[in-house]
């Protein structure tokens, strides 16, 4: 936002002056100053205000612009209490022409500053919002309904006191100097408060001066006398025009063509009485850069209610003539950024420049700090030319909280496909709308992605304040595929004739092998015609062969063992030994025992060794008689039982 600042030429006649400025004080005099708005140009300025004290009456805020202007800046000002620190009510926003501001009090220029009421002790706080985008040339009466439900005990925040304030630009209206400040001191009975180092005042035009106060509740026992470089100008106190009772006072006025107006019950003359808060003060001004106002409460010590000691003021108003040169300056806008980030801060059109407060900036003095997002600022702006004039302007700058992820649910992608999914919700506890951003895709509204490979993607949510959460997600594989193969029967005398069943799910694709011999993609059946163990090996998959699954079958097939009845061991070479067939070769681990009739052991074969060194009828090297001998042929086969019998030796 840029302002063009015109010169304010001491010939123009009837200046009024109009200043709204903030204050620090000791106990008895003060001269800092904590100022949120300044500035200069063709046009007017208007103000008016109300008190809810702690209820949340509705009134009308009036003003008066005049008719081919263009509206420059426009601000609300609210005052609150507490009781000892900064607290809340259920409801901390208000509703201005119909639009909800919230009275955080990060958006206060001024805050804490201490008030004894009666028995209470209560902090205040000067809350600023920029209303510049709510109000109109065309509208001269502004709604405004207090937080709804508001503590009448004031044991939360009370949001009690509003103030709006526009500068409107009229190019065929003189140059007005139109200042803002917050009061920031702590209450007492005699408050003495020193507005210096202002841009310099034409003195010969009219200069007025009002102020927001807060609980002036009379002028019989709890007024305050107010007085300019000493000179008295008033007792103010008593209810303003269809208030609550002991509302307290504030000016309302506009000022154009050098002409100090007075609204509502303010009179534009060089006094205050009673509700009318309002005074042209030039008369008692001996600077142009400065001036002292001092508030003396009533009833010090005197008869009446002995409390409160002292009333509250909020703010301060004055409107004036400057005497400075133009100059074109800068000031950023109220933004809102990202917890974390930075933000660089630019104003130019100046000589010098002041930050307050400097927390959180890279550089109170300088034109473009860079500011570090840890929480939400409010800042005073200050610009300087070269003959020591300035600008000033309240800068917002709201901090919020990043986005999170509230959920997210992946589906895994099918092996040898892209059919991964993903959907994302964010955490609600953010404004939205909600956009996303999808491994480097632009953001999008959609938060449901599909047709995914596997793999690890970046993900991005933002939300309705652009602030953003990454992340990385992995899409998974599954392989669904679950190769399974039967045969019948799995063992066997030879031949023997096989049966094949496939029994594969989430598989079209299938490559079958005997004993490592590829037989197609279709097998059903085989025969074992030799004996043997046979391995029927089965390939499955859906989509990709990389993503195949294998399953195993075996069958034994077996030769069939003939055991002879008799032999004669007669040295013919001719059946002189018990020959017993197919036996080492299906049963290698086979060990053979004989017996003769008294249960001795006569005969015993190694494990395996069987067909090499058969049974010749002897034992310990003699012949044996013709007779019948027991047998056992342990197999140690667990799938097939021992052969027993009777074999006869033969003479012949």
């Amino acid at each position: 936002m840029s302002v063009m600042l015109n010169p304010c030429i001491l010939r123009l006649m009837s200046r009024t002056i109009f200043l709204i400025m903030a204050l620090s004080l000791s106990q008895h005099f003060a001269m800092s100053q904590l100022p949120f708005y300044q500035d200069i140009f063709h046009g007017g300025a208007t103000g008016d205000g109300y008190n809810a004290s702690a209820s949340d009456f509705t009134d009308t805020l009036k003003v008066y612009i005049e008719p081919g202007s263009t509206i420059r800046n426009a601000y609300l000002v609210v005052g609150t209490y507490h009781e000892s620190s900064w607290g809340s009510t259920t409801d901390n926003t208000c509703v201005f022409n119909g639009t909800t501001l919230n009275l955080s009090p990060s958006t206060a220029v001024t805050f804490n500053f201490s008030d004894p009421l009666g028995s209470q002790y209560f902090k205040n706080h000067v809350i600023v919002k920029d209303v510049t985008q709510l109000v109109s040339v065309g509208q001269l009466e502004y709604p405004i309904t207090p937080p709804i439900g508001q503590n009448a005990t004031m044991t939360q925040t009370a949001y009690t006191n509003y103030y709006i304030l526009i500068s409107y630009e009229n190019p065929a209206l003189p140059l007005v100097c139109v200042n803002a400040f917050g009061d920031n001191i702590d209450a007492d009975a005699i408050r003495n408060y020193s507005f210096s180092n202002l841009n310099p005042i034409d003195t010969t035009l009219d200069v007025g001066f009002t102020f927001f106060g807060d609980a002036f509740c009379d002028t019989t026992y709890d007024g305050n006398y107010i007085y300019i470089n000493g000179n008295y100008v008033g007792l103010a106190g008593g209810d303003e025009l269809n208030e609550l009772s002991c509302g307290g006072v504030r000016g309302s006025f506009y000022y154009q063509n050098s002409t100090l107006y007075g609204l509502d019950n303010d009179i534009a003359n060089a006094q205050m009485s009673g509700p009318d808060a309002l005074a042209r003060i030039e008369p008692y001004l001996n600077s142009t850069t400065q001036f002292n106002a001092t508030f003396e409460y009533q009833n010090i010590g005197g008869p009446g209610p002995s409390s409160p000691k002292s009333n509250p003021i909020f703010e301060f108003y004055t409107v004036y003539t400057a005497l400075c040169d133009t100059f074109s300056v800068s000031f950023p806008n109220d933004t809102t950024v990202c917890i974390g980030s930075q933000l660089q801060l630019s104003a130019s059109g100046g000589q010098s420049y002041e930050w307050l407060p400097s927390t959180g900036l890279s550089c109170a003095d300088c034109p473009n700090p860079v500011f570090t997002a840890d929480s939400t600022m409010k800042y005073i702006v200050q610009i300087w030319n070269n003959d020591s004039c300035s600008v000033i302007r309240p800068v917002q700058i709201n901090v919020v909280e990043n986005p999170s992820f509230n959920s997210i649910t992946s589906t895994p992608s099918d092996c040898g496909t892209s059919n991964g999914k993903l959907e994302i919700i964010g955490d609600t506890s953010t404004p939205g709308p909600y956009s996303y951003i999808f491994d480097g895709i632009n953001f999008q509204a959609q938060n449901y992605f599909s047709n995914l490979p596997s793999g690890s993607y970046s993900v991005s949510l933002q939300d309705g304040n652009g602030c953003v959460v990454d992340t990385i997600i992995t899409i998974t594989e599954q392989n669904t595929t679950i190769a399974s193969v039967s045969i019948d029967p799995q063992t066997g005398l030879i031949p023997l004739d096989i049966t094949v069943t496939n029994n594969s799910s989430n598989a079209t694709d299938y490559e079958w092998y005997l004993n490592g011999n590829f037989e197609g993609t279709s097998f059903t059946n085989f025969t074992c015609d030799t004996s043997g163990t046979y391995i029927v090996q089965l390939i499955a998959w859906q989509y990709d062969p990389s993503c195949a699954d294998t399953a195993y079958a075996s069958v034994i097939a077996t030769q069939e063992v003939v055991v002879p009845t008799a032999f004669t061991p007669n040295n013919d070479q001719v059946n002189d030994t018990w020959e017993i067939l197919n036996l080492d070769v299906q049963f290698p681990n086979n060990v053979v025992q004989v017996y003769n009739r008294w249960g001795s052991l006569i005969y015993q074969s190694k494990e395996g060794d069987y067909g090499s060194n058969p049974w010749n009828g002897t034992y310990q090297g003699e012949p044996l008689p013709v007779a019948s001998y027991y047998f056992i042929i342990q197999l140690n086969n667990e799938n097939t039982e021992d052969i027993t019998g009777n074999i006869s030796i033969i003479k012949m």
